[in-house]
């Protein structure tokens, strides 16, 4: 008898519910600030140069309803429905369709993309993509989801699932092989603890630790992410440890980093290793009150559906895995099928901390009345002023600080495309865009300067943490600078 995997689809999709609705939530909050017509990078302006690109409105190579309109109340809208959509699936209610138009505004919002500058685009947004194109798939048709009463899912519908998870794992794994630097002079760990975009307070506990632990969880990192996927499509007891690894390592993750829904999600897709028997064996309360639904025998029509969506699946991967081979995209065969389906994001690359960075650089938005004195504005999650201690903002994200942590690395190039902006509407007081800090140091007048200054950051040592100060910050240089 073939094992059904009906409870942990259960779970997967209430966790990829709440993965949806609070990333649609926090695009939602910070959305007039970002892409609002007084934003640092309207939409408006966005789908203007898509149009002229594309010589109008393309939904092939742009599928987005922002063709239909860039107002701000549509946009606000948008994520609205976004969020209710993630919230319906979290709840079981008409699941197939919460999933599908979530699905379908994360296509709206990342369509915005081909414009050059990205505010939604980094792996987790990739992998909520995918995540939510197969929740169509694995969702049940019905109007709500019983927790007593869950359906098994279709091999198929399953299998698209792991191939997910099997890419996001091993790709990573191998990525990190082929870099090598930190990882393999094991100090990759206790770099990223400290670079990583929004570090929790146990990071630095951890980062304090002995250096065997440190070493140690570099090379279990290794071998779990490059050995543990090939372990996914084996059912039963090899399947379930993988599992068991792969969880306490995103639970250790999630420990020390807030990195949106990250490991919320990996680990739901985790779930699918264990079959319904594992779960009725392991909890008496779920075996006395709790019927799995079987897979009724699918129709002809569902049986082409499944076809076609298998195989634009696999014709979506071979891109993203020949182009991690060292293929061109002008080398691929079928250049007008990858073409079409990359706007569907059905398959993307992943390598996440691949090449972690010896030291943090920080970004910290500033402002000041005379041009001598410096005051902090402070982004939600990102570190700023040295005695301010982390928050956890994840499963949801602070756009504008993960962008000020990833341009920190690089030229002030990199961030031409917001950080002007930016500057200038802090100067001129722009409600939009002052909105987007946690804290304003000028709540009643606008500085008369306003500058981007980079700092190296390290965690303060214990005793002054234990005093209040979590960090150190030295100054480097002034990345950008708005006057009026």
């Amino acid at each position: 008898m073939r094992p059904t995997y009906a409870i942990a689809t259960w779970f997967h999709l209430r966790i990829l519910g709440l993965c949806a609705m609070t990333a649609f939530a926090s695009m939602y909050a910070q959305a007039p600030g970002l892409i609002g017509s007084r934003g640092l990078t309207p939409v408006a302006q966005t789908m203007a140069n898509l149009a002229a690109t594309h010589g109008g409105a393309d939904w092939l190579r742009s599928p987005t309803v922002f063709w239909w309109s860039t107002a701000d109340g549509f946009v606000q809208a948008l994520f609205a429905i976004g969020a209710a959509a993630g919230a319906l699936l979290m709840l079981g209610i008409v699941p197939r369709f919460a999933a599908a138009v979530a699905y379908l505004v994360v296509l709206s919002v990342r369509a915005t993309e081909g414009d050059g500058f990205r505010w939604f685009n980094s792996p987790y947004d990739n992998l909520l993509a995918e995540n939510l194109f197969v929740g169509i798939w694995l969702a049940p048709l019905e109007v709500w989801s019983s927790p007593l009463r869950p359906r098994a899912p279709s091999r198929w519908a399953r299998w698209l699932l792991l191939w997910v998870l099997f890419r996001l794992i091993l790709g990573t794994g191998v990525t990190k092989l082929v870099l090598g630097g930190a990882w393999f002079d094991l100090d990759a760990v206790q770099q990223f603890l400290v670079a990583q975009p929004f570090p929790m307070a146990s990071a630095a506990a951890m980062h304090d630790g002995p250096r065997w632990l440190l070493q140690g969880s570099c090379i279990f990192t290794l071998a779990y992410e490059v050995l543990a996927p090939w372990f996914f499509w084996w059912p039963g007891r090899p399947a379930r440890i993988a599992g068991y690894f792969g969880i306490g390592l995103n639970l250790g993750i999630h420990a020390v980093g807030s990195l949106r829904g990250f490991n919320w999600l990996t680990i739901g897709m985790l779930l699918l290793l264990f079959d319904d028997a594992w779960w009725l064996r392991v909890s008496p309360l779920l075996r006395a009150r709790l019927k799995v639904v079987e897979l009724a025998a699918a129709g002809r029509l569902a049986r082409a559906a499944a076809c076609g969506v298998v195989a634009a699946v696999a014709a979506a991967s071979f891109e993203p895995l020949a182009l991690q081979a060292g293929f061109r995209h002008d080398e691929l065969p079928l250049p007008a099928v990858h073409a079409t389906l990359r706007p569907f994001h059905l398959s993307s690359n992943y390598y996440m901390f691949c090449r972690v960075p010896p030291d943090r650089y920080g970004l910290v938005i500033q402002g000041s009345d005379d041009g001598e004195q410096w005051r902090d504005y402070q982004p939600h999650g990102l570190p700023g002023a040295v005695d301010r201690w982390p928050e956890r903002v994840a499963p949801g994200n602070d756009h504008l600080g993960f962008q000020m942590w990833l341009c920190a690395f690089g030229a002030p190039e990199v961030a031409a495309g917001w950080l002007p902006r930016l500057l200038e509407g802090l100067v001129t007081g722009e409600a939009a865009v002052r909105a987007l800090f946690a804290h304003d140091p000028f709540p009643q007048e606008p500085p008369r300067h306003a500058r981007a200054a980079r700092f190296v950051y390290t965690f303060a040592p214990a005793d002054e943490r234990a005093s209040g100060i979590f960090w150190r910050r030295q100054f480097i240089d002034v990345y950008g600078a708005a006057s009026r």
